[in-house]
């Protein structure tokens, strides 16, 4: 919530818009508020921080719509589940085939 000079409660449109020429006056990439929300969720989401923490910071009851709607699986977080993955096979089945040859494909 943004407050005017006086302290009344601002438009919405009227935030939008001067959101919007400052991303004209710089160049910058268009994008809207609610992008730059999600993307900031996406964002904390994959530097590690709990699910539960950034919808209580959103402000939802529930983390359904934080995990549904807000954030985006990223590159980063495929390779990391892929690295993982990879790994967990890589010490549980190259000890049962008895062999060492068994190396990891970079």
């Amino acid at each position: 919530m943004f407050t005017g000079k006086y302290g009344g409660h601002l438009h919405p449109d009227t935030l939008t818009k001067i959101f919007g020429s400052i991303i004209s006056k710089y160049g910058l990439k268009k994008i809207t508020l609610h992008g730059m929300r999600r993307t900031n969720t996406s964002v904390r989401n994959e530097k590690g921080q709990d699910i539960k923490t950034i919808s209580t910071s959103l402000g939802h009851a529930s983390i359904i719509s934080t995990c549904d709607i807000y954030t985006k699986v990223t590159e980063k977080q495929i390779r990391q589940s892929l690295e993982i993955f990879d790994d967990l096979i890589y010490k549980t089945m190259a000890p049962s085939i008895g062999t060492n040859d068994y190396k990891k494909q970079e």
